[in-house]
């Protein structure tokens, strides 16, 4: 999902990308949901260095690294293990701006 909210331009996905695609139209169903590259790759350090000025990216998924929620400047990952006992992820954005939330 593409989105401007409050003037931030957003990307949602389930795997997380490496960059804002040119044709978002013209990428596989099967790549937004398993993301870019090997499921080990550095998405979210891919996604600030590569991807457009004025974007941020929230994905579940891909997270062997177990980073923060706010896993770089401009990307929030939101695999958080939940389903092994870890934390349930959710990313609030509001008047207030983003606010990431983990719930055990």
């Amino acid at each position: 999902t593409f989105y401007t909210w409050r003037g931030r331009k957003v990307m949602v996905t389930h795997g997380g990308l490496s960059t804002i695609p040119p044709r978002p139209e013209l990428i596989s169903y099967r790549q937004y949901v398993r993301g870019s590259g090997r499921y080990d790759d550095p998405v979210d350090q891919q996604f600030e260095r590569q991807a457009p000025p004025g974007w941020i990216q929230v994905h579940g998924h891909r997270n062997v690294a177990q980073l923060p929620i706010q896993a770089a400047p401009r990307s929030f990952n939101l695999e958080g293990r939940v389903e092994y006992g870890g934390a349930l992820r959710v990313m609030l954005m509001d008047a207030q701006g983003l606010s990431p939330i983990e719930v055990r």
